[in-house]
C-alpha cells in the first residue's frame, strides 16, 4: 500500500474516531444531563424523605403526648374507681344503719302501741269507775232531793201549823 492510501486510510480512521469521539461526547453529555436529572430527582426524594421524617417525628411526639394524656386519664379513672368504691362502702354502711334504725323504729312503735293501748285501757277502766261513782252520787243526790222535798213539805206543814197556832 502506498503512502497516500495509507494516509487516506489513517485520515478516514481518524475522522471515524473523531466522529465516534463526538458521538461519545454527545452520549456523555446526554448521560451527564440524565445524571443531573437523576441527582435532582434524588435531591427531591431526599427532601421528601426529610419532610416525611419530620412528620414522623411530629407524629411520634404527638403519640408520646397522647400516651402521657392516656396515662393521666387512666390514673384519673383509677381515682374515680377508688372514690366510687368508697361511696359504695358508705352506701352499704348507711343501708345497714337504716335497717337497724327501721328495726328499732318497729320495736319502738310496738312498745309505744302497747303502752298506749294499756293507757287507753286504763283510761276506759277509770272512766267506768268514774261512771259508777257518778251513778252513786246521782242516786245519793236523788235521795237528797227526795229527802229535801219531804223536809220542805214538812217545814211548810209546820209553818202552817205554827201560823195557825198563833
Amino acid at each position: 500500500m502506498d503512502n497516500n492510501k495509507f494516509q487516506e486510510l489513517v485520515l478516514q480512521q481518524l475522522q471515524a474516531l473523531i466522529e465516534g469521539q463526538k458521538e461519545t461526547r454527545n452520549d456523555l453529555t446526554k448521560l451527564e444531563t440524565r445524571i443531573e436529572a437523576v441527582e435532582t430527582s434524588i435531591k427531591s426524594v431526599e427532601t421528601r424523605i426529610e419532610a416525611v421524617e419530620t412528620r414522623i417525628e411530629a407524629v411520634e411526639t404527638g403519640m408520646r403526648s397522647m400516651e402521657t394524656r392516656i396515662e393521666a386519664v387512666e390514673a384519673g379513672m383509677k381515682s374515680v374507681e377508688t372514690r366510687i368504691e368508697a361511696v359504695e362502702t358508705g352506701m352499704k354502711s348507711m343501708e345497714t344503719r337504716i335497717e337497724a334504725v327501721e328495726k328499732n323504729q318497729l320495736r319502738l312503735e310496738s312498745r309505744i302501741e302497747n303502752q298506749v293501748i294499756e293507757k287507753i285501757r286504763g283510761l276506759y277502766d277509770d272512766r267506768e269507775i268514774q261512771n259508777v261513782r257518778f251513778e252513786r252520787i246521782e242516786s245519793k243526790l236523788d235521795n237528797v232531793e227526795i229527802n229535801t222535798g219531804y223536809l220542805v213539805a214538812k217545814v211548810a206543814r209546820l209553818e202552817t201549823l205554827a201560823k195557825a197556832a198563833e
